[in-house]
């Protein structure tokens, strides 16, 4: 099974995103990688969050 497309910026940066726009954080993720794909919200382990 392939997983989706994981988003290519540094985990603190997506967090720092997500936390001052979610929807356009979204927005942004979801025309450049497509409907389904990964987000890592983690600085200290890898979890990953899928959309």
């Amino acid at each position: 099974m392939n997983h989706p497309p994981s988003v290519q910026q540094p985990s603190w940066q997506q967090l720092v995103q997500w936390v001052i726009d979610p929807l356009a954080f979204l927005d942004v993720c979801s025309q450049r990688y497509g409907d389904c794909f990964n987000v890592n919200f983690s600085i200290a382990n890898c979890r990953r969050f899928t959309f």
